[in-house]
């Protein structure tokens, strides 16, 4: 419990032991700039004017919580074990541009300006960070620093996707989304051993659909989707009418394309006239009238996925 009333220099300085500055004030600039550190405790301090820990080092841990920043808090290129935030208040700026973590907290935080978590890395892939109830007026860093370490929150990801729009991030928007669809699933529909046959049996046909989902449009954010899935779908069924009707391969892939693509309504082509070669009421030529019929629909089908792929990726 210090109170620090002029200019506080730890720069370059090498704490052998830990560090401790709990419930401190620093009533000007706090320079800890290239310090080292074993483990530092700053919960419940003051900062009332800019924080420098630029290229500071933190052996074991960094605890901060409760504490509050009037001025900067600048943690540029700091290397962190544990980075302890929680309940933090940032009034000004908080800068961690290319800062090292282990795991870093900042659940129930609040930033009244910008956090920049641009160029953030992190040891290991099973490291996290906790954005759990935070409140941020505006994140910078682009989702590829951030994927496959935030810890899973419905509040954080939907946060996290209304600032990428806000700032005009689309990519970084969608690919964020897309993750948050991917990790919703694997929480709340678990397929593992243990469980009981009713929940196992409703997961499992939730999460078969949801692969469709996934697979055929990428949950509305991936369009490319619909076009790859559509080309394989065309070669696959053009060999039914290869192999069980009178066309020639060629003939058999320009019919299948032509079918799927009237499904869109005419609006790219007509649909063609079809009577299969085989006797009329066999089950050969009602199979052919089947998968002509499918093909349509699955036309129409991936067309809508499309357009909604276009509608999410391109013009929001």
């Amino acid at each position: 419990n210090v109170s620090f009333r002029g200019l506080t220099k730890f720069e370059n300085a090498t704490f052998i032991v830990n560090a401790e500055f709990s419930k401190s004030r620093f009533g000007n600039m706090a320079l800890f700039n290239l310090a080292n550190f074993s483990e530092a405790k700053f919960e419940y301090s003051t900062f009332d004017f800019d924080a420098n820990f630029y290229n500071a080092s933190f052996l074991k841990s960094a605890v901060f919580d409760n504490s509050v920043f009037n001025g900067d808090a600048l943690f540029e290129k700091a290397n962190i074990s544990l980075a302890s935030f929680e309940k933090a208040t940032f009034r000004a700026e908080a800068y961690f541009f290319q800062t090292i973590f282990d795991d870093a907290h900042f659940n129930e935080a609040k930033v009244d300006r910008d956090l920049v978590f641009e160029g953030i890395k992190f040891r290991s892939p099973k490291s996290i960070i906790n954005l759990n109830n935070t409140r941020i007026e505006k994140l910078y860093g682009r989702w590829q620093f951030i994927r496959g370490h935030l810890e899973f929150n419905d509040e954080a990801y939907l946060h996290l996707i209304q600032n990428y729009k806000a700032l005009g991030l689309r990519i970084d928007a969608n690919d964020c989304y897309y993750e948050y669809r991917l990790a919703y699933e694997k929480r709340f529909f678990p397929i593992r051993r243990g469980l009981p046959l009713y929940p196992l049996s409703k997961n499992l046909v939730h999460r078969s659909i949801d692969a469709i989902n996934m697979l055929v449009y990428g949950y509305g954010v991936k369009p490319d989707r619909p076009f790859y899935f559509g080309s394989i779908m065309i070669i696959f069924i053009s060999f039914f009418y290869w192999k069980f009707d009178n066309f020639n391969f060629a003939k058999a892939l320009r019919f299948s394309a032509t079918v799927f693509l009237s499904g869109s309504g005419r609006l790219l082509v007509k649909t063609p006239n079809y009577k299969p070669s085989s006797k009329e009421g066999t089950l050969q030529a009602n199979i052919l009238e089947m998968i002509f019929t499918f093909e349509q629909l699955l036309g129409a089908s991936i067309f809508v996925a499309l357009l909604i792929g276009i509608n999410n990726t391109i013009l929001w």
